[in-house]
């Protein structure tokens, strides 16, 4: 029986890619017979000596071309911005919050930007309850008091060796 479903998802995933892959052979089609109406065009007016239309349509591309890079280049500006703002440094610290309990299941994680903004949270386990606490770093700092674990947890998301200045308040 496993193996049956092992094989539905194996067939499931192989039509999905099969029908990507249709896809963007359809699309490279497209743009290929784009192209070579174009060249076919050019070809044309070369052999009827028709260099001046010839120029017109080599530039009417490159005017295109260039909107088309233009758009292309803001495009790329709005995801660089838009990204820097995203989570992308990470940084987990396990414990154990209340020693005789078996295992490490408390935790604090860091989830900072580029800039070195973000949170970072520690939750707490217990026998009878849970505590999630966050506290706002900003520059890879915090104006709260951070445990060793959350200083730790912000300096493993920077990439650092130590906790440093990661793991002090920020003074105002």
């Amino acid at each position: 029986m496993e193996g049956l479903l092992a094989v539905s998802i194996l067939s499931g995933v192989a039509v999905v890619l099969a029908v990507a892959a249709l896809a963007w052979c359809s699309g490279l089609a497209r743009r290929m017979r784009e192209v070579t109406a174009v060249r076919g065009e050019l070809a044309k007016m070369a052999a009827e000596g028709d260099i001046v239309r010839m120029a017109g349509v080599i530039e009417t591309r490159i005017g295109t071309l260039e909107r088309a890079d233009e758009r292309l280049r803001m495009d790329d500006s709005a995801i660089a911005e838009r990204l820097g703002r995203a989570v992308r440094h990470v940084g987990l610290v396990r414990f154990d919050a209340l020693p005789g309990l078996a295992g490490m299941f408390s935790f604090s994680l860091a989830l900072l930007d580029d800039a070195r903004d973000g949170v970072v949270m520690t939750s707490i386990y217990g026998r009878s309850d849970s505590r999630l606490y966050a506290k706002p770093v900003a520059e890879g700092v915090s104006d709260v008091p951070l445990t060793d674990e959350e200083g730790a947890a912000i300096a493993r998301a920077l990439g650092e060796r130590e906790a440093g200045a990661a793991g002090r308040p920020r003074r105002g």
